[in-house]
């Protein structure tokens, strides 16, 4: 009888190493040996077994903690039949993404106002939700009514950074002498003593105009680059010789009368600027050569079409831009905007224009 007693005591704890094998097998869960996730990631517990086998995750689709940088830990509850369990599967948290700032190109202060009053309006934002050191560099001065560039750095916690150039007008509480505006691309203007500009430009069009007589000649600026142009293109074997470069504004007054007189104010005013929405009153632009549609057949057009955007110069008027800058396409007509502008603008030979750059219009009002 012990003997038997014996027997059937083997049996029974073998049948119970056989089921406790069989349920081990059947319980099993795979997931990775550890799991690095960008904080503040969408993931669930899902994402965290790799082969739930034949267990069902119950909290399949709860989302895990990913707010905090450091180690963590996750509870997988599995169910096989009616049997449950809770797995714990551990993973850490990190932060390589630098904060992202505010699109927009540039900010308004008040004059004497304090630099931290922009940190609003950078819409910083950072994925790990800590803490970000914002820092400012750059030549400018808070108590002096001006533009300025500024860079602004964002530093998280981990240590990543992103640097951004803005903009930065300081304007004058109060004062009716500068009005202040932002383009459609976010671009900042002022308009000061009959004469606008957008990201530290002068701009003249059609809706931006001067007022008569505000420069007397072409600027130094344009002075400068077109002499070391003149000098590249005569090395190449050609010249430039400037047709039509500062007008006077009373100048500009007989060549839009002369342009009414012989096609109609309608067809004048996509041929020719009114007085005081001249580039050339503004001293930045010039008509070269000679102001004909048979200038884009010389050499001379086919060199400035690829060589002008490296001295600063763009084609002020390209073909098939009329929409943009209210103007026909002129060959002969460039404006200086200086290298690291005119290089954007060239477009690889497919020009981009200040309107459509800066998201300004050029129409007159009447």
């Amino acid at each position: 009888m012990k003997r038997k007693n014996g027997i059937i005591l083997v049996i029974i704890l073998l049948l119970a190493v056989t089921v406790c094998a069989t349920l081990l097998v059947l319980l099993r869960v795979d997931t990775a040996k550890e799991y690095r996730i960008e904080a503040s990631a969408d993931v669930m517990v899902k994402d965290l077994v790799l082969d739930p086998h034949m267990n069902e995750v119950v909290n399949a689709s709860q989302y895990i903690d990913t707010s905090t940088v450091g180690e963590h830990t996750a509870g997988a509850i599995l169910k096989w039949l009616f049997i449950e369990r809770i797995v714990d599967i551990p993973y850490t948290v990190i932060d390589t993404t630098a904060p992202e700032m505010a699109s927009k190109t540039g900010f308004y202060l008040m004059c004497g106002q304090d630099i931290k009053t922009i940190e609003n309006e950078l819409e910083i934002a950072d994925n790990s939700k800590t803490p970000v050191e914002i820092t400012y560099s750059g030549e400018y001065d808070t108590d002096t009514p001006g533009a300025y560039d500024i860079k602004v750095a964002a530093k998280d916690e981990s240590g990543n950074t992103s640097e951004k150039v803005y903009r930065l007008i300081v304007k004058v509480p109060g004062s009716g002498e500068v009005s202040y505006f932002e383009t459609s691309k976010g671009f900042l203007g002022y308009t000061k003593d009959g004469m606008t500009y957008i990201d530290g430009l002068l701009i003249v069009n059609k809706t931006y105009g001067i007022k008569a007589d505000a420069v007397a000649d072409l600027t130094d600026e344009f002075k400068a680059a077109y002499n070391e142009m003149l000098e590249a293109i005569k090395a190449d074997g050609m010249y430039l010789s400037i047709e039509s470069g500062h007008r006077l504004h009373r100048f500009q007054v007989y060549l839009y009368n002369n342009s009414v007189n012989k096609y109609g104010k309608a067809v004048a005013d996509t041929k020719t600027a009114r007085p005081g929405n001249s580039e050339h009153e503004g001293g930045v632009a010039a008509d070269f050569n000679w102001v004909s549609q048979q200038f884009r057949n010389s050499k001379e057009y086919k060199w400035l079409q690829e060589n002008c955007y490296k001295y600063g110069f763009i084609l002020r008027y390209p073909e098939g831009k009329y929409e943009e800058t209210g103007y026909e396409y002129e060959p002969w007509h460039y404006r200086y905007v200086g290298k690291e502008l005119a290089e954007i603008l060239y477009n690889g030979g497919d020009w981009i224009t200040l309107e459509s750059y800066f998201g300004i219009t050029s129409e007159y009002k009447d």
